[in-house]
């Protein structure tokens, strides 16, 4: 097979193998490639591409390195065996088709010959404009984009060839496609075979749609799509037109804008416009944002309101209330709709704007709360409330029967002394009020008194709740007994102790006491000798110890012997007629 090694200063190369066994004892054409351009070496075999493969170098090559042929250098067993003939040395890159035209003349005995390839021209026709065009041996009509006369032409590789358009009467030349561009001379290196298209047009003029404005919209018309926004145009904003082409265009402004209308090209107003393509000529449609309204009104009075306005399409509208001193917003309405709760630190925004808009400020003047509770019960207390700024509320405070009111505190300031009667006044209300009442049982006094003779204990006055009850015991002295205990709802069954009713006002507890009958001399117990005392005191002799009270047991209003007699029947446990009961 044939081999190309190429190695560089810095040790980089490769080894690159054809595929094909030359031992078939026929002569063959090889050609080894570097280019550099592509990065890649190259085996030519009898015309061919046979291999290839790229590779870079980091190094440069040694001029003094050797080039070997027929041999490689890194080892004594890899010599050619044959014969080489014809050998030939480039500084260049050779083209395929050089190569093979070499591997033909080496085939037709004629070694290496060179051969200079040529190459075609071909001039090709487009539009339906008509001209010429000229050159190195080219002479081409064009009509309507048919070719005729000089339109192809060979020439050696390398010449340079310029061709000229030349457009007739009322045509233009529009430019050159294919192998050249543009609209001057085409200027071509037969390198290769050529093929170049020149465009003749019959004469045309180009319309182009500007915009003004901060709208937006659309126009529209033959081979017209023009999107504009804000003053800028985009999208297809100009057509070329054969000359006298009438055409008509149409603005359609977007849901923001309106359309406000046509200047330039003989063009005004709002509706179309038509256009008579007699030259170049620039048309502008003008759109503008909508703008809205934003009314606002406070016409209770008590503040007042501010909104930004007017608004364009889809702005925002900042509405700003300031209401008077002492009164608040409460109410705010946008075109009827309740957006109080949309306020903000005093300010409501109106967003995405739309339409025409009307704000309702409500103002209301301060109002304050006047609580009131009774925490520990046994009475009520009742504030009016809420009152409004500098007004005045009323506390009606009603104790339960047996209790009264105790202190009353407002907002933490004892105001007991306030009352009258049983109202509490607050004046020129400009804060909230908590007011709380305390109710406290009634008490009263129960006054103890004892009669001659006896004595009550406790003997000081008590002091007793609502309701509730005290008691006494009654004590009489030696002799005597207890003739009643009565007060504060109290019944004596002759036992102590003398308990009260239930207390609902200050009274007194009497008790009374009397001599026991018949038991004059005091020792507790009638006996004969209480008979032989009130006998000694009725014969006028002296008694001691002695109760005359006691000694009158007939409650005859006198002392006698019939006393004396009586007491001692009693102590005989007869019957006695006339005794006193007491």
């Amino acid at each position: 097979v044939a081999v190309f090694s190429l190695y560089d200063t810095s040790g980089i190369g490769i080894e690159l193998a054809g595929t094909h066994d030359l031992t078939d004892e026929q002569w063959h054409h090889i050609v080894a490639v570097r280019d550099a351009n592509s990065g890649e070496n190259r085996i030519y075999l009898d015309g061919e591409e046979e291999a290839r493969i790229p590779i870079t170098y980091m190094g440069n090559f040694a001029s003094s390195a050797p080039l070997n042929i027929g041999w490689i250098n890194n080892s004594t067993g890899y010599h050619f065996i044959g014969t080489i003939d014809e050998v030939a040395l480039y500084n260049r890159v050779l083209a395929q088709t050089e190569i093979q035209s070499h591997y033909v003349s080496g085939l037709a005995g004629q070694g290496y010959r060179e051969v200079t390839p040529s190459y075609t021209l071909i001039v090709n026709g487009s539009g339906n404009g008509s001209g010429t065009i000229t050159g190195n041996g080219i002479n081409c009509s064009i009509a309507s984009g048919v070719v005729s006369g000089d339109c192809t032409e060979t020439y050696n590789d390398g010449t340079d060839v310029t061709l000229s358009a030349s457009a007739e009467s009322g045509s233009t030349f529009s430019g050159w496609s294919g192998d050249c561009s543009g609209t001057g001379s085409c200027n071509l290196i037969m390198n290769g075979d050529k093929n170049v298209t020149a465009q003749f047009d019959i004469e045309t003029h180009i319309l182009t749609i500007n915009s003004s404005g901060n709208g937006s919209g659309t126009v529209t018309g033959s081979g017209i799509n023009c999107e504009i926004s804000n003053g800028a145009a985009s999208g297809d904003c100009t057509e070329t037109y054969s000359a006298g082409t009438a055409v008509t265009l149409t603005a359609n402004a977007d849901t923001d804008s309106d359309f406000t209308g046509w200047t330039g090209g003989g063009c005004s107003g709002t509706g179309q416009c038509v256009v008579t393509m007699n030259s170049d000529t620039a048309v502008t449609a003008s759109f503008s944002l909508k703008s809205f309204v934003i009314d606002a009104s406070t016409p209770g009075g008590g503040g007042v309101i501010s909104c930004t306005s007017p608004v364009n399409y889809g702005g925002s509208s900042t509405c700003t209330t300031g209401p008077d001193a002492h009164y608040h917003l409460s109410a705010l309405t946008d075109n009827g709709t309740d957006v109080l709760s949309a306020v903000v630190n005093n300010t409501y925004t109106i967003n995405n704007v739309t339409a025409t808009h009307t704000v309702v400020a409500i103002f209301s003047i301060d109002t304050f709360t006047i609580s009131a509770s009774a925490p520990g019960g046994h009475g009520t207390i009742s504030c009016t409330s809420p009152v409004s700024y500098g007004g005045t509320s009323t506390c009606t405070i009603t104790a339960n029967v047996g209790y009264h009111l105790q202190n009353l505190i407002d907002n933490t300031v004892d105001v007991t002394d306030l009352v009258t009667g049983n109202e509490y006044t607050i004046a020129n209300v400009n804060f909230d009020h908590a007011v709380e009442a305390t109710f406290a049982i009634n008490t009263y006094t129960v006054t103890p008194s004892a009669g001659a003779n006896g004595s009550i204990s406790p003997s000081a006055a008590q002091t007793v709740s609502h309701g509730s009850t005290t008691s006494f015991t009654v004590t009489p002295n030696a002799g005597y007994q207890t003739v009643s205990v009565t007060g504060c709802g109290g019944t004596w069954a002759g036992t102590n102790p003398y308990i009260t009713g239930s207390v609902t006002a200050d009274c007194t507890v009497t008790a009374t006491f009397s001599a026991s009958i018949a038991n004059v001399n005091g020792d507790s117990k009638v006996d004969i000798v209480d008979a032989l005392l009130v006998a000694r005191y009725a014969a006028g002799l002296p008694v001691d110890n002695f109760i005359p009270e006691a000694g009158d047991v007939n409650c005859d209003g006198e002392i006698n012997i019939v006393d004396a007699l009586l007491i001692s029947r009693k102590v005989a446990g007869l019957p006695v007629p006339n005794w006193c009961a007491n």
